[in-house]
């Protein structure tokens, strides 16, 4: 009997301190891993929200070097494109953007810029084009208080949203020249909301 209790060979069950500090060690190695992971993940999508907006604002300030109007205003845009039509040429883009109504000169801005080539697609496309997280691209003038004309990008992570604002503004959701658009019936109606919630976004051009 005593020589059993005494057995060099015979371990003790459950797991020792040390076992219990190196699997304690390797869980919170593999959490601070995944938190990064997804911390770069936002941060690439909120560089993507960013993009995306720079480069419709930049097809738009070439497009009106080019051809001394606002696409979707522009009122000779027929005569360089034959099937294009042309805006009433009264220096706004007027209409309320909404991805049904291509026919509003918030519509034909999108065929405007794909007949200048400055945006990919058919020249007689005008539908809304689709930013990198899914959702539309829109553009608008005086929305929300902006002034001049906006680009409104639907459907953003409440996160991401809010990290652009933070990013590239004050951070405030309905102030400054980044601005959420209104809440959806089930949105909440302040504040950028959750990571699950999403959210429009319009920038000032």
């Amino acid at each position: 009997m005593i020589h059993h209790l005494f057995d060099p060979d015979r371990r003790p069950a459950g797991f020792t301190l040390l076992e219990l500090s190196i699997v304690l060690i390797v869980i919170g190695l593999l959490l601070g891993g995944v938190l990064k992971g997804q911390q770069v993940i936002e941060a690439a999508r909120i560089k993507r929200v960013a993009l995306e907006t720079v480069m419709v604002g930049e097809a738009i300030r070439t497009y009106r070097s080019l051809y001394a109007a606002w696409p979707g205003d522009d009122p000779r845009a027929a005569e360089r494109w034959p099937g294009a039509r042309n805006g009433n040429g009264d220096g706004r883009i007027d209409g309320h953007w909404q991805p049904e109504q291509p026919d509003e000169e918030t519509g034909l801005i999108w065929s405007h810029l794909r007949y200048a080539r400055l945006l990919t697609g058919e020249g007689g496309d005008g539908s809304s084009p689709r930013h990198p997280l899914g959702g539309r691209v829109g553009v608008e003038e005086r929305i929300l208080g902006l002034p001049g004309l906006a680009i409104c990008l639907e459907e953003i992570p409440g996160r991401v949203a809010a990290g652009y604002d933070a990013q590239f503004d004050d951070g405030v959701w309905n102030t400054g020249r980044i601005r959420r658009t209104a809440p959806t019936a089930a949105g909440s109606a302040i504040g950028y909301g959750d990571a699950e919630e999403t959210v429009g976004v319009c920038t000032a051009l």
